[in-house]
């Protein structure tokens, strides 16, 4: 968990936005931002403040002496590529070193399938409503829960959320839910 909250830190969300995809969007949390009246605000997620000495000291907490060496499977789309060459750019600055790996589109599926990774980068999609993406992806068991991803908390909401149709309930649920995954959860937005 100290890892995946470095990584975080040393994740500058502005930059990527700037370099790889020229100013064209703003950084996302666990949902996107498109989704207005559900998405948290991202300046409400601490790990997503660009800090690399806070990440270095998070490294030491979780005991990491060295550098770290993972692979990214990236999806062979360039946007995609773009992106992937900033972040390891971003995260080697931080003594992780990362090795970029762009199959063919079917075995980058495969892999994602079979939880056949250290780290990805992908694009991720949902519908208007928060449940189709965070029941899939997040919920123990999830169709699409690549991570094998289990938290009772989080599993709970999820459950309630998709029990009611009260929206202001829902909408807090989600909120939590959010917070919850944007510095805990295995997924750097």
């Amino acid at each position: 968990p100290k890892v995946r909250e470095a990584v975080n830190y040393a994740v500058n969300r502005d930059e990527i936005v700037a370099a790889a995809l020229f100013g064209a969007g703003v950084p996302g949390g666990p949902l996107s931002p498109a989704l207005k009246d559900w998405a948290v605000d991202v300046k409400d997620f601490p790990c997503y403040k660009y800090d690399p000495a806070k990440a270095q000291a998070l490294l030491k907490e979780a005991g990491v002496t060295g550098p770290i060496s993972v692979s990214m499977s990236v999806l062979p789309r360039q946007d995609i590529k773009d992106i992937a060459q900033v972040v390891q750019q971003q995260l080697g600055k931080v003594g992780i070193k990362v090795e970029l790996k762009t199959p063919e589109l079917g075995q980058f599926i495969q892999d994602w399938r079979n939880s056949n990774f250290d780290m990805f980068a992908s694009t991720n999609a949902g519908s208007p409503d928060p449940d189709d993406y965070f029941y899939r992806t997040f919920r123990t068991g999830g169709s699409t829960n690549v991570f094998k991803y289990s938290n009772a908390e989080i599993d709970a909401l999820l459950d309630k959320s998709r029990a009611t149709t009260d929206t202001a309930a829902r909408k807090a649920d989600y909120a939590t839910v959010q917070k919850t995954l944007a510095c805990q959860g295995l997924i750097v937005h």
